[in-house]
């Protein structure tokens, strides 16, 4: 009897440690200045001797100069480097890149109130100056950020690319500035994308560039967009517009209006077997606030789930990671606030959820495949790294959430009379199908019964609840199946 108590208290101790992620302290280290505004950081084996280190980059407004700070991966700090601004410059970003040849480091600047743009390329090692690039105007307002640098070889030259958020208080965008860096050392402007500069993944499987733009616009009715696209590489890029989420708001009455878009497959060893997957939060004051989660198959030639579940809140999410999970890599994991949440790239479906004590704001790969989980401590005068404490272990049963793909989609769109919408249900469920124009008013409900499980469709033929034909625009059709609900754009021409 004691022998058998004994053996039930241990599987209980043991399927509570597999059914929870727990993470253990690595090391920390501390600004230099608890003032320093961090602007980057990367894991680097700057000496080639197979031992990383930590490059921080800084904003020191106070003193007029960018910082750059080289840490040990035990928290010492290995040296410091300053860059002059003078008070009419203002830094906005620096990025550590290198090749065959030698390593560099890339500083970015505005001046001009914001609106000019400065480019300084340095040798690493001796950190003299090899090339400078001035005067970059933003014709379309200030340059508020720095987003990224990214660096790619073209033939015996590089292109840069850097994007930047910028606007006026009306009207903000996300861009795209290009740059020539040729094997000369001369930088030239090369051209300018717009609605390309919010974020940019590079994937080996995948020729163009991904990248994600942010736009909004402050008015009597406001619209806020977020959206996916390719860019190809290139002294000329072509943009191909993926996906869009959009919505609008008036007089403090929020419709479909998307923010906090996350890249959720950060550190992504396996792009090509699983794809693309973002999360991010949509403000309805009708319909009600909730999160959207879409994954984009490898080549972006379809949707292989969307799902608005979650059960970690709403919280802007802070960090995401691909991760292993019962030895599989077809998994993603993100934090929000003090919870994360674990799901699976293949289908949606939501493995694993809990509290935890850590919330890091960045996720990054060292050499030796460690995740590694960047947390900024309380005072805000440095930062904490963690490990992961462990593999993560997951029980089949373990508080596991299914996700349904609805395959929610209309034909013919653009439409006139009118369209065919199609869905499908993996179970019988209470089905609602609405229809709303682009201001969130409703026009038509289409469907609201219990459906069977399989293929359905139903017609709208441009009509409103009174029978009355609408006016063309675009309009919104949703639908909800229990606790799933997806939303699709529409055209109706006349």
């Amino acid at each position: 009897m004691y022998k058998s108590l004994i053996l039930f208290v241990f599987v209980i101790i043991v399927s509570s440690l597999f059914s929870q992620v727990n993470f253990e302290f690595y090391f920390g280290f501390e600004k230099i200045d608890p003032n320093d505004e961090l602007l980057n950081i990367q894991i680097e084996d700057i000496d080639q001797n197979n031992e990383d280190e930590i490059l921080a980059f800084f904003n020191c407004n106070y003193e007029q100069i960018g910082r750059l700070v080289c840490y040990t991966m035990t928290g010492d700090t290995l040296f410091t480097k300053t860059f002059e601004m003078g008070s009419e410059y203002d830094v906005k970003f620096g990025e550590y890149f290198a090749d065959s040849l030698a390593s560099y480091f890339l500083v970015c600047y505005t001046f001009d109130d914001d609106y000019d743009l400065r480019l300084e390329l340095y040798d690493f090692d001796s950190f003299e100056l090899i090339t400078c690039l001035d005067g970059s105007s933003f014709q379309w307002g200030v340059i508020l950020n720095i987003n990224y640098i990214h660096v790619e070889d073209y033939y015996d030259d590089k292109i840069i690319y850097l994007g930047f958020h910028g606007g006026v208080a009306s009207e903000q965008y996300s861009h795209l500035y290009k740059f020539l860096w040729t094997n000369e050392n001369v930088l030239e402007f090369l051209d300018y994308k717009f609605k390309c500069g919010w974020k940019l993944r590079r994937y080996p499987s995948l020729n163009p560039f991904v990248v994600v733009d942010f736009y909004i616009t402050d008015d009597v009715v406001s619209e806020q967009q977020i959206s996916i696209r390719l860019l190809s590489h290139g002294l000329s890029s072509n943009v191909q517009t993926i996906y869009t989420f959009s919505g609008i708001s008036s007089n403090g009455i929020y419709n479909n209006w998307p923010w906090g878009l996350q890249i959720l497959n950060e550190n992504d060893s396996y792009y090509e077997d699983y794809g693309f997957v973002v999360g991010l939060n949509i403000t309805d004051t009708n319909q009600g606030n909730h999160a959207a989660y879409r994954c984009f198959s490898p080549d972006f030639s379809g949707t292989s789930w969307s799902s608005s579940l979650s059960q970690i809140g709403l919280n802007p999410i802070a960090s995401s990671t691909c991760i292993p999970v019962n030895n599989e890599n077809h998994y993603v994991m993100y934090f929000r606030g003090n919870q994360l949440e674990i799901r699976d790239r293949t289908n949606g479906n939501i493995i694993h959820h809990q509290d935890t004590p850590i919330s890091p704001f960045t996720i990054k790969l060292n050499s030796n495949d460690e995740l590694l989980f960047f947390e900024e401590i309380e005072d805000e005068t440095g930062y904490d790294v963690y490990l992961l404490d462990g593999e993560i272990q997951v029980s089949a049963d373990d508080n596991q959430v299914q996700i349904v793909n609805l395959q929610l989609r209309n034909y013919p769109n653009p439409f006139n009379p009118e369209t065919i919408i199609s869905y499908q249900l993996s179970e019988e469920s209470p089905i609602e199908i609405i229809i709303y124009n682009i201001k969130g008013q409703k026009v038509k409900t289409l469907v609201d019964e219990y459906i069977s499980a399989g293929n359905h469709t139903v017609v709208w033929n441009g009509t409103d609840a009174n029978g009355n034909l609408v006016c063309s625009g675009v309009y919104l059709y949703k639908l909800e199946a229990g606790d799933l609900q997806e939303v699709k754009k529409m055209v109706l021409l006349k």
